[in-house]
């Protein structure tokens, strides 16, 4: 299996995962077989140029979530922390520059990175998309992912965006359970401390111009008893690798201030 990534965010070119939606029941379903762990992976930039702005503000801040999730994650190890740590630190240097610049580019404005400037913020955001495939295929993902499956798999909603919904709230719930990771990945934004690393992602968030309520992607409150059912669905292996202890009614609540 040779495979040629055409958008950075997904790290499918790095792991064994699958996603598949059941259209009758709306479950949205991580499979994993080492089957299609590929053989090769070309990841080159070149065949990624064609992005639309907003996609690639998308996938950006989905490769974002899965270095973060897999850091923090409860089977993160020594290897996978520092490519992840490694990764958000690309990603919090050049993803907001790139998608700037690819963003000025389609509305026919001048250029935001020279020529070095941009190769140099491809490669590093293609490298880092990458990585963010490889550690969630030891360290898996969290609550963030596990809250955002239901979301996209009810409305059929790009996966980053609902993730640029539900990261920030689901990192200020559970920053506290482990302190000195969620503060590291915090200071790689020039924040203090975990507690500051939701409103770091919503700085971005703002930057990308992603949505940042619920509301937005045509949800009700109404919908919260089907997510919140759904979690428990098609995500659990999720919830069960999160450091914090995350219950039924805490996931209510995190839908709820979402909205």
């Amino acid at each position: 299996l040779i495979v040629i990534p055409t958008t950075c965010g997904t790290g499918s070119e790095g792991n064994g995962f699958g996603v598949l939606t059941n259209p009758e029941t709306g479950d949205k379903k991580s499979l994993r077989c080492d089957a299609i762990v590929p053989k090769v992976s070309i990841v080159d930039p070149a065949v990624m140029g064609t992005m639309p702005p907003h996609i690639l503000a998308s996938v950006g801040f989905d490769a974002l979530c899965h270095n973060i999730e897999a850091y923090t994650s409860k089977t993160a190890q020594p290897f996978t922390d520092a490519l992840a740590h490694y990764a958000v630190t690309l990603l919090a240097q050049y993803l907001v520059p790139l998608y700037k610049h690819v963003k000025a580019m389609a509305e026919g404005k001048s250029a935001v990175l020279n020529e070095i400037q941009l190769t140099k913020a491809w490669e590093s955001v293609t490298l880092a998309s990458t990585i963010g495939g490889m550690v969630i295929n030891t360290a898996g993902v969290t609550l963030a992912h596990g809250m955002e499956h239901p979301a996209s798999g009810l409305k059929n909603i790009t996966h980053g965006v609902g993730l640029a919904v539900i990261e920030p709230v689901a990192v200020e719930y559970t920053w506290s359970a482990n302190p000195d990771k969620f503060g590291a990945l915090a200071r790689i934004f020039n924040h203090g401390d975990g507690s500051e690393l939701g409103e770091a992602l919503r700085l971005i968030v703002h930057d990308l111009d992603l949505t940042t309520n619920l509301t937005e992607l045509g949800f009700t409150k109404k919908d919260i008893p089907w997510l919140v059912d759904n979690v428990y669905v098609v995500a659990t292996g999720n919830i069960a690798n999160t450091m914090a202890d995350v219950s039924r009614e805490d996931i209510e609540m995190l839908y709820k201030k979402m909205f």
